[in-house]
């Protein structure tokens, strides 16, 4: 099922608001207050960008023009002074408006204003009101700093104070602490051997679970090693020029992301710093800012709780990257049960679903727990939106894109799929859906991950489009799924390996085929951007819809266990009315609130889960869709019974009468009214003298005997008198008195069957022939399906909303219940009640002679058919009676049980037997000493980000230089009116 909070953010044209939070990583409660062009630069560097600087509720952000060279998202909290520059310093043009902001962290950046003077003047007039309110946060803001590990790293007194814990090489012995041994782990203590206070992250810098107060935060690789040989990895020579760049451009929250950023990214993360990079790069870090202790605080709300959820994630604990140390380990399952755990009762609509064990495995490796809790929140719900929903509808949807790409830029390889009957979901899939943590070995599917939170999930296509066209000839050598799959396998195994061995070239020959993917990727598939990604969601998605609906009608249909007395149309209709029209509809359709509702909902839900399933929703239909006159009076009785023990106490006897009243509050005049007051005179008149003698049982608080007297109203001194909780009204005294009443029996008899109606409010959607749009052709269906875009349509909707929400007009027409009063009836005046003890003859006629020889009218009409304003018509149900047999008919078969399901439908156990990781050796920890050679392997690295430099588009490269020659312009000119 589609479920509306999911697929909000999803299914909607993005919000210039929502747009602006996307691009730089902030929370959702951000918005843009003011925006002015600007260039920006580092105090004593020559680099500098042109771009807009943006001001939002706490965050100052800021883009080059290319939206790549330059990108800032800096914390107002982490601003500690701002002063103006006078015109000409600081590299800044003569007659320049510029500020020099000094940073948290010492860093100075210089923004000069490039607009109008009286834009600069607001701008900065907004920026000094939100400096003011952003005063509490700075005092959060030292110990939260701590967390990280770049503090530490760069802290100029960490030689002398502190001790790195992965180099516990012997008991007394004094730590180095130079770059390389950060990752040596070759004299490291075997798992067994080390203490246990430090594997639990006491009484060292750091911790694995949370808070601001144990050091900084580190993964699981911190206690069991990260995957891969540190030597081969070149750890050393990574931290090296890391180490260089945050001092030169800011560390954490304060970081500018400069060109070199993202190659240093794209080369590889050193271990000890992925988190980090990782929290800054996807925004997460933003969110653990603005919420400290919530994630303890949701363990400690549900502690001991279990849901559908948590039993899955029990289920999948022990199946996360089990070759890896911490998994085989309870304290590494522990930590994965608690993030998997906490996110099921943050985002209960989504839960828990397939893959996402995986990803949070991957995460814990370099992250603390809180700080993983905070990433898997983004991916779901920002980045990967739909991925994990129930229905995967996000990868479902990725999937029909993806395919569309192949057959734009491989069409050679399509069409060999498409004579073979190849599925390219069958191993794209678990690709998507794991971020490749299922099909790669860890160590290049890290560097996956590395560029997917960099750069977004345009990186999943590009990657994939590589694979494909890097292995096409063995591709098209291929005629089924299994030999597809086993030549992708082939080739993950094969990552680390020389791309060409043969070369004659040394440098060449050390290319490996890992590196070769990346470089084919981002160059050759450039062309897919992030506004390609977008568009050709939105083109696919009404296909997609429709496909996973027809998917899941066939299934929830064909898995029915009893479909009691409906036929296929009205299980067709009911599925249609409860699960399609809740998703499809561009209005908001709020049921109305009432007591009644919540006891069908109760009723209904027989496993008492707080939800009801579509068997749930069949049963109750099949309860009220052929009830007579009997068993209506039956039904309405026993969901007001709530211990379903054959009596009704006082309170639920006036409950019943308010569910009465709510029934007919759409109907005109005071008929209904009168006789729903003379119905609870004559259940109370009756049932003081035929209540049962007060249980003994202790359930039941006994009350005491009424006291005596001489008339009936002296034992009726209130509705809730004596003990309420007593049983006080049978069934049988239900039926009587209602009987008593023509207008109620008339509409037990039918009405309230007919009420229960099965409309389809929306239509059943098809998918539509290419080209055809409501059946025009020729110029005429060109014009039309040029104006009636999905843009506009949703546009003209919400423009019809708004103007009907403006105008208080209702969206859904509130039709009476019964309808069978209309304006002249309705004035009538309800009849005077008759005490059901009365010993005179009533003037009203019997319930069996007013249904044969009703009373005349004096409006009675000589033809066969009554007046309207007849009391026969004013008894006659508004819909024809149901047959006497429907009680009787027997429950039919499941008539959807042998529908075949198609080949097309997303298979998910399948794609979960895809996402049964292989072993790969290269994996494993490496135990032997960091004997890298400090020049040769900084001089390697540095040739591998020149190599990356080379092979990136050349078009990028022209536009990063413009842009920088754009700002070097701005600040060198001497005109001033030229910047403006």
């Amino acid at each position: 099922m589609l479920r509306t909070k999911q697929t909000e953010s999803y299914w909607t044209t993005p919000t210039r608001q929502s747009l602006f939070r996307e691009a730089f990583g902030l929370p959702d409660d951000e918005t843009p207050l003011a925006e002015v062009h600007a260039v920006l630069s580092l105090q004593g560097k020559p680099e500098a960008y042109s771009g807009k600087l943006y001001l939002s509720s706490t965050f100052l952000a800021f883009a080059s023009l290319d939206r790549r060279s330059c990108r800032l998202s800096l914390p107002l909290a982490t601003v500690r002074r701002v002063e103006k520059i006078a015109p000409g310093q600081e590299g800044t043009a003569t007659g320049a408006f510029a500020l020099c902001l000094t940073l948290f962290h010492g860093l100075r950046i210089v923004v000069q204003l490039n607009s109008l003077r009286t834009t600069n003047d607001a701008f900065c007039a907004v920026l000094r009101t939100q400096l003011k309110a952003a005063l509490p946060m700075m005092k959060k803001l030292k110990p939260f700093s701590k967390t990280f590990f770049s503090e530490w790293f760069l802290a100029p007194d960490r030689d002398a104070d502190l001790v790195v814990p992965a180099d516990l090489n012997k008991p007394g012995q004094a730590s180095s602490t130079t770059e390389g041994e950060l990752i040596s782990f070759g004299d490291e203590k075997p798992l067994e051997e080390k203490p246990k206070e430090l594997l639990e992250g006491e009484n060292v810098e750091w911790t694995t679970r949370s808070e601001t107060s144990n050091g900084y935060h580190g993964g699981l690789g911190t206690i069991f090693k990260y995957p891969g040989d540190p030597r081969k990895l070149r750890e050393k020579s990574k931290m090296k020029l890391w180490k260089e760049y945050l001092r030169q451009h800011g560390r954490n929250l304060t970081l500018i992301r400069y060109p070199a950023f993202n190659r240093l990214v794209q080369v590889g993360l050193p271990n000890r710093l992925r988190g980090e990079v990782w929290e800054l790069t996807c925004g997460s870090m933003y969110l653990r800012l603005q919420n400290p202790g919530v994630y303890e605080q949701i363990l400690r709300d549900n502690a001991g709780r279990t849901s559908p959820s948590t039993d899955d994630i029990e289920k999948d604990l022990h199946r996360s990257l089990p070759e890896y140390a911490a998994y085989q380990d309870e304290r590494g399952i522990d930590a994965m049960r608690r993030v998997l755990t906490a996110y099921s009762w943050r985002n209960p609509e989504l839960g828990y679903c397939q893959a996402m064990n995986l990803v949070v495995a991957s995460f814990l490796i370099f992250m603390s727990e809180e700080q993983c809790f905070w990433c898997l929140s983004v991916l779901c719900d920002r980045l990967l939106p739909g991925y994990y929903s129930p229905s995967m509808y996000g990868t479902v949807l990725d999937q029909r894109v993806f395919e569309h790409l192949v057959e734009r830029c491989l069409p050679s390889i399509h069409d060999h799929f498409i004579a073979t009957d190849i599925q390219l979901s069958v191993a794209s899939l678990p690709w998507f859906l794991s971020c490749f943590i299922s099909s790669l070995p860890m160590v290049f599917a890290f560097r996956v991950v590395d560029c997917l939170l960099l750069m977004g999930p345009k990186v999943l296509f590009q990657i994939s489009l590589a694979i494909l066209k890097i292995n096409g000839e063995e591709l098209l050598a291929t005629t089924d799924d299994g030999a597809f799959i086993n030549c992708m396998k082939s080739y993950f195994a094969s990552l680390g390996d020389p791309a060409h061995p043969r070369a004659p070239d040394s440098r060449t020959r050390q290319i490996t085929k890992f590196q070769e993917l990346l470089v084919v990727a981002f160059r050759e598939f450039s062309i897919i951007t992030d506004e390609t990604i977008a568009s050709e969601r939105k083109r696919f998605r009404r296909e997609v819809v429709v496909s996973i609906e027809t998917f899941a009608k066939r299934t929830q249909l064909r898995n029915l266990k009893r479909v009691g007395r409906l036929d296929k149309d009205r299980l067709g209709l009911a599925w249609l009315k409860v699960v399609k029209n809740g998703f499809h509809e561009h209005t908001e359709r709020e049921p109305v609130d009432h007591e009644l509702i919540d006891r069908i909902f109760f009723t209904w839900d027989k496993s008492h889960a707080g939800e009801l399933s579509f068997q749930d929703v069949v049963d109750g239909l099949d309860s009220v869709l052929f009830n007579d006159l009997m068993s209506n009076l039956a039904w309405l009785f026993s969901i007001h019974d709530k211990d379903l023990d054959g009596y009704l106490t006082k309170d639920e006897v006036l409950q019943l009468s308010e569910s009465l009243l709510f029934i007919f509050r759409n109907e005109p005049g005071d008929r209904y009214l009168g006789s729903v007051s003379n119905l609870m005179q004559n259940l109370f008149e009756y049932a003081e003298s035929t209540k049962p003698d007060a249980p003994s049982s202790t359930d039941r608080s006994p009350s005491p005997p009424p006291a005596a007297s001489s008339n009936g109203g002296a034992r009726r001194q209130s509705l809730v008198s004596e003990n309420p909780n007593r049983p006080y009204l049978g069934l049988s005294t239900f039926r009587m008195c209602v009987l008593a009443d023509p207008l109620l029996e008339d509409f037990f008899a039918s009405d309230l069957t007919q009420s229960w109606r099965l409309d389809v409010l929306i239509a059943e959607e098809k998918p539509k022939a290419p080209g055809a749009v409501g059946g025009a052709v020729g110029w005429l269906g060109g014009l039309v399906s040029s104006v009636m875009t999905e843009s506009n349509k949703e546009r003209l909707n919400r423009l019809a909303d708004e103007v009907g929400r403006r105008l208080e007009i209702q969206t859904i027409e509130h039709r009476p219940s019964i309808g069978k009063l209309d304006a002249a009836s309705a004035a009538l005046e309800p009849t005077a009640r008759d005490s059901l003890f009365s010993t005179s003859v009533s003037s009203r006629p019997s319930t069996a002679t007013s249904r044969t020889s009703p009373h005349p009218s004096p409006s009675l009409s000589s033809s066969e058919v009554p007046h309207p304003l007849s009391a026969a018509a004013m008894r006659m149900p508004a819909y024809p009676s149901p047959s006497p047999s429907l009680e009787s008919i027997p429950p039919v078969q499941n008539p959807w049980a042998d529908v075949p399901s198609s080949r097309r439908d997303v298979d998910i156990q399948r794609a979960a037997a895809m996402m049964e990781r292989p072993q790969f050796v290269i994996d494993d920890m490496g135990d032997g000493d960091e004997d890298e050679d400090e020049g040769v392997g900084r001089d390697e690295l540095l040739d591998e980000v020149d190599e990356f430099l080379k092979s990136a588009p050349e078009s990028d490269g022209a536009l990063v230089d413009k842009t920088a020659a754009q700002g070097q312009e701005l600040l060198s000119r001497e005109d001033g009116k030229s910047l403006i």
